[in-house]
């Protein structure tokens, strides 16, 4: 089988890039190993999925949202202009198929997301570090 070769593949391995004979290389996929902190675990094992497909650098920003912050505490404490936070909400009301935003926070309550409070939840591990990494990115760009 080759690259020009269209047949469904019957079965996969998995083995280190480094031992792939070289008939094969034409073949690989990337392959993604993520390792899960213990809420994140339980949630993907609950909804089946990731939370609606929301990537990991999203999280805070979420968390926020689910714990009741208003667009102006969520736009202070990230650093993000509000109207960047107006159209993050409305993105997010998009994605889950609601139309405001207190139904947007029951869905995201209701996924796990938020702690019933007005604090939002602070990442702990590579979630801290991606919020990081993501909430640093947008300095300069309000």
């Amino acid at each position: 089988m080759d690259e020009s070769d269209d047949r469904e593949p019957f079965a996969w391995v998995l083995m280190d890039p480094e031992q792939v004979p070289e008939r094969w290389k034409s073949r690989i996929r990337p392959l993604a190993a993520v390792p899960l902190l213990p809420d994140e675990a339980a949630r993907v094992l609950q909804d089946g999925g990731t939370s609606a497909g929301v990537a990991l650098n999203e999280e805070p920003f979420i968390a926020m949202v689910a714990s009741g912050l208003s667009p102006d505490a969520i736009a202070r404490k990230t650093g993000i202009s509000l109207r960047s936070v107006h159209r993050r909400l409305a993105a997010l009301r998009d994605d889950f198929g609601v139309r405001s935003t207190a139904e947007l926070v029951s869905q995201l309550a209701a996924r796990g997301f938020g702690n019933g409070t007005n604090t939002p939840v602070a990442p702990t591990g590579e979630a801290a570090s991606a919020a990081n990494e993501f909430y640093g990115d947008q300095e300069g760009q309000q």
